[in-house]
C-alpha cells in the first residue's frame, strides 16, 4: 500500500488491512491512500484509495471489501467522537 496522505487516519487504515490479510495468502493487488484521505474522511467525503491492480480478480475483490469494511469502521468512530465532543 503506498500513503500519500501519511496523516494518523492513513497510517491507521493500513493497520486495519494489514490485520485482515492472512500470513499465508500474499495479496496480488495494491492501493494508494490518496492526499487528504485524512481530511476527507473526517469531512465525510468518502474513501479518498485508488486499487492500482485490476480488483476483478478475487484479491482485488478481497482487498477492496477490507478497505471499504475498516473505512466504513473508522467512519463510525469518527462521527460518533464528534457526537461525543471528542
Amino acid at each position: 500500500m503506498a500513503d500519500e496522505d501519511k496523516s494518523s487516519y492513513s497510517k491507521q487504515l493500513i493497520s486495519m488491512i494489514k490485520n485482515h490479510k492472512d500470513d499465508n495468502n500474499e495479496i496480488d493487488v495494491g492501493a494508494v491512500i490518496e492526499k487528504d484521505f485524512g481530511n476527507d474522511l473526517k469531512n465525510g467525503k468518502g474513501l479518498k484509495v485508488k486499487l492500482i491492480k485490476n480488483y476483478d480478480n478475487a484479491d482485488g475483490k478481497n482487498l477492496s471489501q477490507s478497505i471499504l469494511s475498516e473505512g466504513n469502521t473508522m467512519e463510525k468512530i469518527i462521527g460518533d467522537s464528534k457526537k461525543l465532543g471528542m
